[in-house]
C-alpha cells in the first residue's frame, strides 16, 4: 500500500508539471500571465484521486502475466487511458481536447516504464555483485566446493 501511495504522489506531481507545460504551450503564454485562469483547488484533489485509482488498478493489472511484454504494457496503458477518460467525463475536464489526456498518459507511462527499467537494471547489478561475493567467500572457505 505504501508503494501505491508513493507512486500516486509521484505521478500526481508529474501530471501537474506536464499539465502546466502543455497549458503554456497551447495558450502560448507564461503561467504567470494567465491572470483570471486560475487552477481550481479541488482540481488537485481530483487529480490525486484519479492517480490513486489508476495505481490501485495497475496493482491488479500487473497480476495478469503474458508471454508478450508489449501486451502487458498496452493493457496498463489502456487501463490508464480509460480511467482518465472516465475521470474527464465525471469531473467535466474536457474542453474538446480529449487527445491531451491520451498524450499526457502516454508520456507519463513511458517515463514510468523507463525509470523502472533503469531501477531494475541497477537492482540486478547489485544482486549479481552479491552473488559473486558469496561465490568468492565459499571458494575461499573450502577449496573442494565447486563454483
Amino acid at each position: 500500500m505504501r508503494k501505491i501511495l508513493v507512486n500516486t504522489l509521484a505521478t500526481t506531481s508529474a501530471v501537474l508539471l506536464i499539465t502546466l507545460i502543455v497549458g503554456m504551450i497551447i495558450h502560448g503564454r507564461s503561467i504567470l500571465d494567465l491572470g483570471g485562469a486560475n487552477i481550481r483547488v479541488y482540481f488537485f484533489f481530483e487529480l490525486l484521486g484519479v492517480n490513486f485509482v489508476a495505481h490501485f488498478g495497475l496493482f491488479f493489472t500487473r497480476k495478469f502475466e503474458s508471454k508478450y511484454v508489449i501486451f502487458e504494457f498496452l493493457l496498463d496503458l489502456s487501463f490508464i487511458i480509460v480511467v482518465l477518460l472516465i475521470y474527464g467525463a465525471i469531473f467535466d475536464q474536457y474542453t474538446g481536447r480529449r487527445w491531451i489526456f491520451v498524450i499526457i498518459a502516454t508520456v507519463i507511462y513511458s517515463f514510468m516504464i523507463f525509470t523502472n527499467m533503469v531501477r531494475e537494471r541497477a537492482d540486478d547489478k547489485k544482486i549479481n555483485e552479491i552473488i559473486q561475493k558469496r561465490k568468492q567467500k565459499r571458494s575461499e572457505k573450502s577449496p573442494f566446493v565447486a563454483s
